[in-house]
């Protein structure tokens, strides 16, 4: 999970993943503690995590460790990991899965990390939402900053989740999954912090991928439903790159 600075303007370089004083832990503990919930759009490389800057998020959902990282997450289930809203999830035991959290708590203090930690658990899918529950309670317990129920089925699950377990709550909507999709209103009233969007740009991205290469498949041309070659430069920083040279050949 990275960050950038709540009070900075969208589309503004790169300072979504920004090496500021102000480490990203920091300015992402002051987005979590805002009136409403945290919107985080998932980010699976360089030009996504721009575009979402661009669209003024403050957060991105990624595993890019050196880019700002501002949290990490730690899951419970079995390896090879499954979606979190496909069949055929396994979870480990209750105190493995504690054992995990407060490893990564004691390797925190010991190198004296800035970093949250955010504890997953699977179970709901599995072993039932009452062991869901108490796994999270455990994680908060063991020194976990954001728990994190994975694929809750209905609102009364939600509410639930939202009422006994405390700390910073987080929900990850997926289209066509597992979870109602509410609006950030609904998810602040039900005592979320933090909602992830986690496949959404993946999605249309693969959408548009889709429709553009029918297009110069029948007919040679991608028409008008894509960017401009500049707007494309730009949304990648080229007009700075080429500053940058300007100024080393002078």
């Amino acid at each position: 999970m990275a960050s950038r600075k709540s009070n900075e303007p969208p589309g503004t370089g790169s300072d979504l993943f920004s090496r500021s004083p102000e480490s990203a832990a920091t300015r992402f503990r002051e987005c979590l503690s805002g009136e409403s919930v945290l919107q985080v759009s998932g980010c699976y490389d360089a030009l996504s995590a721009r575009i979402i800057e661009r669209a003024g998020f403050q957060a991105g959902f990624l595993g890019c460790a050196q880019a700002g990282l501002a949290c990490i997450m730690i899951e419970d289930q079995l390896w090879p990991k499954r979606c979190g809203h496909t069949a055929g999830k396994s979870v480990v035991d209750r105190g493995e899965a504690v054992q995990r959290i407060k490893a990564c708590v004691r390797i925190r203090e010991e190198h004296r990390l800035d970093i949250l930690i955010m504890a997953r658990t699977d179970a709901n899918a599995v072993t039932g939402f009452d062991e869901a529950l108490w796994r999270l309670k455990a994680f908060i317990d063991a020194g976990a900053d954001i728990t994190f129920l994975e694929a809750p089925e209905n609102i009364e699950q939600m509410e639930r989740y939202g009422n006994s377990v405390p700390g910073w709550k987080t929900v990850n909507l997926v289209e066509d999954g597992q979870t109602p999709w509410l609006d950030p209103a609904q998810l602040t009233e039900l005592g979320y912090a933090l909602v992830l969007y986690p496949v959404s740009l993946l999605l249309h991205s693969a959408f548009a991928m889709q429709n553009a290469a029918a297009l110069l498949s029948e007919s040679n041309d991608s028409k008008d439903q894509r960017l401009s070659f500049n707007e494309t430069r730009n949304l990648l920083g080229w007009p700075d790159y080429e500053e940058r040279l300007q100024r080393l050949d002078s």
